[in-house]
C-alpha cells in the first residue's frame, strides 16, 4: 500500500516541500510510503512527459524527474509485496 499525492500546483522543489509540510499529519498517520507528484512538463505524448516526484515518507528522498514508466514500477512492487 502507498499514498500518492498529485500536487498540481507544485512546479518546483519549494512548492512540493510546502505541500509535504501541509500533508505531514495525513501521511504520518497512515504510515505508508508516500510520494508527491507535481504537474507534467515537457512536450510530447503524455506517457513520455516528466513530472517532479518527491518521496516524503517513510524517508525523505531527493527530487526526481520521472516519466510514468519510471515511477509506476515502484508502486507495482509495493502492491505485489502488500498483496502476498
Amino acid at each position: 500500500m502507498a499514498l500518492v499525492v498529485f500536487a498540481d500546483e507544485a512546479n518546483d522543489l519549494g512548492q512540493l516541500e510546502d505541500c509535504a509540510r501541509m500533508m505531514y499529519m495525513h501521511y504520518a498517520w497512515h504510515n505508508v510510503p508516500t510520494w508527491l507528484i507535481g504537474p507534467q512538463y515537457c512536450g510530447g505524448p503524455i506517457p513520455q512527459r516528466r513530472a517532479n516526484v518527491l518521496q516524503v515518507w517513510p524517508q525523505h528522498g531527493p527530487l526526481e524527474s520521472l516519466r510514468p514508466e519510471e515511477f509506476n514500477p515502484r508502486i507495482e512492487a509495493l502492491a505485489t509485496q502488500h498483496c502476498k
